[in-house]
């Protein structure tokens, strides 16, 4: 039941997920049907000897904006690859100044193990648990974040064009599928503070600080919390009485 609930939730945030759009309202062209990651796909054998996991969201088809690089928030340029051991990330900046971050959908953990272990079964099976994850996890999770007031991030779901703009990076990210996120982390006041207003909020700076310290740090951060757009709203004081 769980599992059932949890696929239509991925797959109503897929369906229900707008065209990616920019602060100046401009969206992609176009949409494609798309199988987010087909090589999750596995009969009962495989099932019962490595799990379904959540196998059946990574291959239903879903319907994923293309995103326009000529007109999405004035244009978009790509300007470097980043991302972790898993995750395949490109930045881009914008004609109107604002910084977008694509992250791929499925993720490759073969390049944490050596190469000759990569390309044997171990890597086969590293690579299989990527469906342990689920595909729409990202997408889910900022609803319930903004929900309860958390400042997060707010990915929505998008596939790179084969366009000649990506440059450089054309051969590795044409097509990909994945989100497309604003960095705003730069221009928010006090997010460097981030870790303050959590133990504020959370009561636990009362064990850990001396009175006039906790007093300090409360005044500091109870007076104004930001929303994900940057958006100031009184902030709670919890865990600072």
């Amino acid at each position: 039941m769980t599992l059932l609930l949890l696929v239509g939730a991925f797959l109503s945030v897929a369906a229900s997920t707008a065209a990616p759009t920019a602060a100046d309202g401009s969206a992609p062209a176009s949409t494609i049907t798309v199988v987010p990651a087909a090589r999750y796909r596995a009969g009962w054998f495989k099932r019962l000897l490595l799990g379904g996991h959540w196998r059946d969201a990574w291959n239903t088809p879903i319907e994923a904006p293309v995103v326009s690089l000529e007109t999405f928030d004035g244009g978009l340029s790509p300007q470097r690859q980043g991302g972790g051991g898993q995750t395949s990330t490109l930045h881009f900046k914008s004609a109107a100044g604002r910084t977008w971050v694509f992250r791929s959908m499925d993720k490759d953990p073969t390049p944490t193990l050596d190469p000759d272990t990569a390309e044997g079964w171990i890597g086969d099976l590293t690579q299989d648990m990527t469906c342990t994850a689920h595909p729409g996890a990202p997408l889910i999770v900022a609803a319930l974040l903004e929900a309860v007031g958390v400042l997060h991030a707010t990915p929505q779901l998008a596939m790179l064009p084969d366009d000649t703009r990506l440059g450089e990076f054309r051969a590795q990210f044409a097509g990909m599928l994945g989100t497309l996120e604003e960095r705003i982390e730069h221009w928010i006041p006090g997010v460097d503070k981030a870790e303050d207003t959590l133990a504020c909020s959370s009561g636990s700076i009362g064990a850990a600080t001396s009175g006039s310290t906790r007093a300090t740090i409360c005044a500091r951060v109870s007076s104004t919390s930001w929303s994900a757009t940057g958006t100031a709203t009184p902030a709670s004081t919890a865990g600072c009485g």
